[in-house]
């Protein structure tokens, strides 16, 4: 009887990964995006991490900067992975802690970033539109981050619960496990609640961040030409356009990689269920503009190293220290494979 039994879990098993096997191949285009997002990503926010928590002085700059990057080197290295599981373990998936922890991580990321993106949207708006008025000084920027991160982690504390394993059943008696609503609240309105008050903040945010920058856009324009008629750029207000040009494409950058995924995730929510019937040409595109947003937190070095000349500077500076740390260590070991050498023995 045990070993029926025992013979029968392992053709049930074998079943249920076949299942999971042929559709994470489906998704594989999914797994190679993430995980060339996470190694770039983890990659790119250390340095940032690095240069602007070492090369530069405190600053406001600074503050967000390093705060962005905390928020992105996270979804990095907690968010990106639980997703790449999810896709190679689509119905075998059986962490249910890691399955809430990581989607709860994931909003406070996703909020988080807009949040913080809105701050530094104020704070320009201020110095560009008010240039008279009083700057933000740091001790104000850093308090609004933290109440930028408290709010998120408010807003996104219902994902912890709400999210988790969820049961499913296939034809022949299989059973798969899977991480999307769990399914103690599935029958219950609060997934649908906590969704459209996701939805409803991001388009809050999205509105004022085009409001704030386009009245940013419409000041700078006339500064540009007052600068043409008398001919005066001095390098304070270089520095400063310098700055602000920084932050828009940080908020450009943004908007894009998340309209994607607002775009579905509104289509799922009024729907209450699946976008689209599966198919292998669904599981094969869906997936990957489900996560659409992860390019947020890889793209902002790419965008510090393009309008930054400092952090460019030292981006170099330690590229050429790691090619001299590798062509030093290459030429030590070379020079230990010379003197153990027969030759260099008997030389000796």
């Amino acid at each position: 009887m045990l070993s029926t039994n025992h013979s029968e879990e392992i053709i049930l098993f074998q079943s249920l990964k076949d299942l999971n096997d042929a559709e994470a191949k489906q998704r594989l285009p999914t797994i190679i995006y993430l995980a060339f997002l996470v190694t770039f990503g983890v990659i790119g926010n250390s340095l940032v991490l690095f240069i602007y928590g070492f090369k530069y002085k405190p600053s406001n700059l600074r503050c967000y900067v390093l705060c962005l990057a905390v928020l992105d080197l996270t979804a990095c290295c907690i968010s990106m992975p639980s997703e790449i599981v999810d896709n190679a373990y689509p119905h075998m998936f059986y962490s249910e802690g890691f399955c809430k922890f990581s989607r709860f991580i994931g909003d406070v990321s996703k909020l988080g970033s807009a949040f913080v993106l809105t701050v530094m949207a104020v704070g320009r708006y201020r110095k560009i539109c008010f240039p008279f008025s009083d700057d933000m000084s740091l001790k104000t920027a850093k308090i609004m981050c933290v109440v930028a991160i408290s709010v998120s982690v408010l807003l996104s504390w219902p994902t912890a619960f709400i999210q988790g394993q969820t049961v499913e059943h296939f034809p022949g008696n299989i059973t798969g496990y899977g991480c999307s609503t769990d399914d103690d609240y599935r029958p219950t309105k609060y997934p649908f609640v906590q969704a459209t008050v996701l939805l409803v903040t991001f388009a809050i945010v999205f509105c004022v961040l085009i409001f704030l920058y386009g009245k940013i856009i419409w000041e700078l324009r006339d500064h540009f030409r007052m600068n043409r008629l008398m001919k005066l750029e001095n390098g304070l207000k270089r520095k400063k356009h310098t700055v602000t040009k920084i932050f828009l494409c940080l908020t450009l950058a943004y908007i894009v990689s998340y309209i994607p995924y607002l775009t579905l995730n509104a289509i799922r929510t009024i729907k209450r269920g699946k976008v689209m019937p599966p198919s292998p040409l669904v599981l094969g595109i869906l997936p990957i503009l489900f996560r659409s947003y992860f390019i947020n937190n890889v793209v902002n070095v790419i965008v510090y190293y393009i309008g930054d000349s400092t952090f460019r500077k030292e981006c170099r500076r330690l590229k050429q220290l790691a090619a001299a740390m590798f062509c030093s260590r290459k030429n030590i070991d070379m020079e230990l494979r010379i003197d153990r050498s027969p030759k260099a023995v008997l030389l000796g």
